[in-house]
């Protein structure tokens, strides 16, 4: 062995990388190693040779680039630590001890993942255990870091998961739904594959089983990109009982579409639409029939006091003076269709204020909710016979009466009919 090391060292003596990570299994100082050459000088005959290589040793041992390496050897680990042993395991745990580090380091990637933790965040925790749990052997040898982590979950239990969904599905011949829908990430087009299937055991389980890109949105790019993954995973495309995605022609079209490619495969394939949607495009389209706007007047109302904290409060005090309770008023976004209904309700829920709001404004109310409060130019205010001091005569202390012009009874069934 020895011999080996004396052969290297002659080798690789020119490459300073070689004196920053290989160290001897075994290092001596330079003390003893001076000390065994004097000693081993002492008990043979010196020649003028011997002293002069020995003067050599000395000079270099007080030489800053040998204190330099020495400094750099300490700092560095044995080479022999990351090789395993054959009695014993490196971190000098037994196998049973190796199994239980393994599963522990499993069991907090797996947590991890199902709470959508951060990998950082992890990182820190593995270190703070090993300060508060000094008595657990497991916790103090736990090395679990954001790479090794994330190894864990694309390279174990991601396919572990994934093949235990696959060899559920073919082990009983199990019948599944098939569920896809598109996402954007900017340019890229992406689809999520998800089953859903019935056990016993378990009940109604639904799995991710692939996430692919397809650029090809028609009926026949989505058809052929399904079926090869299907094949990839050695599912069979025989056992699909449903489809379920989004109401777009591409996928529900009665003409051409994906649900009707897949039904010529599978003839007793169960449509999964979504209805909700259906009745919402519905409703929607008959509310092209009213006078009125209904999203563009929920839009006005809430970009009305969400840009100004002073509007907010206003609100408030006419909330207050109705004695009701505040209810923050809710965005509803376009693409968004599930918004619109939460946001007529908030705005049911505050409307006798938020009236008693607009008609205080007089001039100055957006012509929109005037005209779905049916405001008429004669209104007179009984507290207040002087129009000109308006706003200012509120500040004071004063309120508006609502008068009959302001039909809020049917501005507030309006919004009620799209409910």
């Amino acid at each position: 062995m020895s011999f080996v090391y004396v052969t290297i060292t002659t080798t690789l003596s020119s490459l300073s990388i070689f004196n920053r990570f290989f160290v001897w299994s075994e290092p001596c100082s330079d003390k003893l190693s001076v000390q065994k050459m004097e000693s081993d000088s002492d008990t043979t005959p010196t020649t003028p040779r011997k002293k002069a290589k020995l003067s050599k040793v000395k000079q270099h041992l007080t030489s800053k680039k040998h204190q330099a390496k020495m400094e750099m050897r300490k700092s560095s680990g044995l080479l022999q630590k990351f090789f395993p042993k054959t009695s014993a395991s490196t971190s000098g745990l037994s196998s049973n001890e190796d199994t239980k580090l393994a599963a522990a380091e499993l069991a907090m990637t797996y947590h991890t993942v199902k709470h959508n933790l951060s990998y950082n965040s992890q990182d820190c925790s593995i270190k703070l255990n090993k300060i508060i749990y000094v008595d657990s052997k497991t916790a103090t040898n736990l090395r679990l870091a954001r790479t090794k982590m994330e190894a864990l979950v694309t390279e174990v239990l991601g396919p572990h998961s994934l093949q235990s969904v696959i060899d559920q599905l073919n082990k009983d011949n199990v019948f599944y739904c098939l569920q896809t829908d598109a996402s954007n990430k900017k340019n890229i087009k992406l689809f999520p594959l998800v089953v859903q299937y019935f056990t016993p055991k378990s009940g109604i389980q639904q799995k991710l089983i692939d996430f692919y890109e397809n650029p090809d949105e028609s009926a026949n790019g989505m058809f052929s990109a399904i079926k090869n993954s299907l094949e990839s995973l050695e599912l069979p495309f025989s056992q699909i009982s449903g489809f379920s995605a989004d109401n777009t022609n591409a996928n529900f079209g009665h003409n051409h579409s994906l649900y009707t490619n897949i039904l010529e495969v599978i003839p007793d394939l169960i449509k999964g639409n979504c209805h909700a949607h259906i009745v919402h495009n519905s409703v929607k389209h008959a509310m092209n029939c009213l006078n009125y706007d209904i999203e563009n007047i929920i839009l006005k109302i809430y970009s009305h006091f969400s840009v100004s904290a002073c509007r907010r409060e206003e609100l408030k005090r006419f909330v207050a003076l109705a004695e009701g309770e505040f209810h923050e008023i809710k965005r509803h976004i376009g693409t968004r269709w599930l918004s619109l209904l939460p946001a007529i309700d908030t705005i049911l829920l505050n409307w006798i204020p938020i009236c008693n709001y607009f008609v205080d404004l007089d001039v100055d109310c957006p012509m929109v909710i005037q005209n779905l409060l049916m405001l008429d130019d004669n209104c007179v205010s009984i507290n207040e016979p002087d129009r000109t001091q308006g706003r200012r005569a509120t500040r004071r202390g004063h309120t508006r009466r609502l008068t009959d012009t302001w039909d809020f009874k049917t501005a507030e069934t309006n919004l009620n009919i799209f409910i």
